[in-house]
């Protein structure tokens, strides 16, 4: 790792360890463990000061097991004609969940997810409840759209949980800007698909630039260009697609807490 300004925000620990070595020193051998940091222990807490970074950015001092989240995910090509479009619910604290949308031959279906972090739920097409026989591997795609959604909405807030893994890597300069990529690595034992993505954090802002995310082998950039402030939160509403073919939406973000009461709702885009 070549980032100096990570090691920087160390200065409060590093002052501890030159105490603990200057009193040791001349002094009898311990049975006392040392503190002895390698280089990843040092990479790890960098990740972690800058993930508080970002999050303090995007709201995340509010990220509380309290909330619920609505939004669609929209898909649009160059001439801002509407590819696709992905309406979501979640609920932080019961882990509920609901994913709505249309099929290719335009029928429309319904997943309710009682438990989304064991894939457990229902599924409606055209009001009529899908056939047992094919409703794990149709409430398997679900999960997958659905948490997909979910991560490109809300992944700066959700930096510091626990079944999230980061690592920095190398600098680089995008732009004329200093970025600092960092990798996101979901632990999802059920997902099959995405499990990580790439983000490029401008090193002076604490702001995300850009999105690389793997599908199905095939490696995509989006760049953040519009983002919106929903009460607390700041949420990256508009993302380009790296060749401006398509870029993906953001729209109807909704905050409520457990008890229904409304804590921010955005403005439709475009108004």
């Amino acid at each position: 790792m070549n980032s100096a300004r990570f090691f920087q925000k160390l200065s409060v620990v590093l002052p501890l360890l030159v105490v603990c070595c200057t009193v040791a020193k001349g002094q009898p051998q311990t049975d006392y463990p040392t503190n002895d940091p390698s280089l990843n222990e040092y990479e790890n807490l960098a990740a972690t000061l800058l993930a508080e970074d970002i999050r303090h950015t995007y709201g995340g001092q509010d990220w509380t097991d309290s909330l619920s989240f609505s939004f669609d995910f929209v898909v649009y090509n160059k001439q801002r004609q509407e590819v696709a479009r992905y309406h979501n619910k979640w609920n932080r604290a019961t882990d509920e969940g609901l994913l709505s949308g249309k099929l290719n031959d335009g029928r429309v279906y319904t997943v309710r997810f009682s438990n989304l972090s064991a894939c457990q739920g229902t599924m409606m097409i055209d009001s009529q409840e899908v056939a047992q026989a094919i409703l794990p591997s149709a409430l398997h795609t679900a999960y997958e759209r659905l948490q997909n959604n979910l991560r490109w909405l809300l992944t700066p807030q959700r930096l510091l949980d626990s079944d999230v893994t980061l690592k920095i890597q190398s600098d680089t300069t995008i732009d004329g800007k200093e970025i600092t990529p960092m990798k996101v690595i979901y632990n999802d034992s059920i997902s099959t698909s995405t499990s990580e993505v790439l983000l490029y954090i401008n090193s002076g802002y604490k702001n995300i630039e850009r999105w690389r995310v793997n599908y199905d082998g095939v490696y995509r950039e989006y760049i953040w260009r519009l983002t919106r402030r929903v009460g607390s939160f700041l949420f990256a509403t508009r993302l380009w697609a790296e060749d401006f073919q398509t870029y993906i939406q953001l729209e109807k973000i909704k905050v409520t807490r457990v008890n229904g009461e409304e804590v921010a709702q955005g403005e439709e885009e475009g108004s």
